[in-house]
């Protein structure tokens, strides 16, 4: 019997002979999310500047526990098996294609023009965040690059913090995995043909419900099937998309000045995204995603024809 021991975190520091240097910082998602591996990384940061940790960790996991017994009172979709096939999409070969991950940078004047479609026909009783504008649109984006057919159902995963929506809240220091996943569905005719805001409302709504009540409810789900444990996949036709927006990323400064970038050192699975913030506050935003090589072609080209929004507002 062969037995893998993964660490719970693992860190590098790499100097090149610029003058540059990189930090890897990589911790196992069971024991902490993003909000928790910032708070690691930026505490650190502070003591090689002598400073002390102005929020001390708060390890009591017990806060996270399911009731005994545990009763969900929501169906929670997105743990269930994904049932997408290969065979759904139109034109492409059923072996597995090469993948490429590429990074985008969206300026400040191309996100006013994707907040601006908001607005499209008459739409002005919801105020989308620019998260949900920009994830409407990367999900239109992609669903269209890999030549999704009308009925083909497709899925937007978005990974959610619930310390802000638990209530009662969780202690600012709590050190561990408090993400939660919602998923936006309709089917890929849908996303491709309706406007922007058509996909963000999707999301919109799908993060709407994500309360306290919600949340507790998908803990108790996830206690009653600790053993099946659904295989998620987010090639084909489904995405996953992670905000690094709020987590002070670019606030870890070891006595050099903050980083001149900071990102996922590397995405695994085709069909994840990364939108992250400006480190110049710059009021852009930068998406990270892997797709198939061809399809990536494509995807540059919709995601930068925001250009021609302008001449349709």
């Amino acid at each position: 019997m062969y037995v893998i021991v993964i660490p719970n975190s693992f860190d590098q520091v790499t100097h090149f002979r610029c003058g540059g240097v990189s930090l890897v910082v990589a911790f196992h998602c069971s024991v902490v999310d993003g909000t928790s591996a910032m708070h690691f990384t930026n505490a650190w940061s502070n003591i090689a500047r002598g400073l002390d940790i102005a929020n001390p960790p708060f390890m009591d996991r017990t806060l996270l526990r399911a009731q005994d017994p545990p009763q969900p009172v929501f169906k929670h979709v997105k743990y269930h098996q994904d049932q997408t096939m290969n065979s759904l999409r139109q034109g492409i070969p059923l072996d597995e294609p090469k993948t490429v991950c590429a990074l985008f940078k969206l300026t400040r004047n191309q996100l006013n023009m994707l907040r601006a479609t908001s607005k499209e026909n008459g739409n002005t009783t919801i105020r989308y965040s620019t998260f949900e504008i920009v994830a409407g649109h990367v999900w239109k984006c992609v669903c269209k690059s890999r030549s999704l057919r009308e009925d083909v159902g497709t899925k937007a995963h978005i990974v959610t913090n619930g310390r802000a929506r638990l209530q009662p809240p969780l202690p600012p220091g709590y050190f561990g995995n408090v993400n939660f996943t919602t998923s936006a569905m309709a089917t890929a005719g849908e996303i491709q043909s309706q406007p922007i805001w058509y996909a963000a409302s999707k999301i919109h709504d799908a993060l709407v419900i994500m309360n306290s009540d919600y949340l507790k409810s998908a803990l108790d789900y996830l206690e009653q099937h600790l053993d099946q444990k659904p295989i998620v996949s987010y090639k084909h036709a489904n995405i996953r998309i992670v905000s690094w927006g709020r987590l002070g990323i670019h606030d870890a400064d070891f006595g050099w000045g903050p980083p001149l970038f900071m990102g996922p050192l590397r995405i695994f699975f085709e069909g994840v995204c990364f939108v992250l913030p400006s480190p110049i506050n710059d009021g852009s935003l930068s998406v990270v995603i892997r797709l198939e090589v061809e399809q990536m072609k494509l995807f540059s080209n919709l995601l930068y024809a925001i250009n021609m929004l302008e001449s349709s507002l």
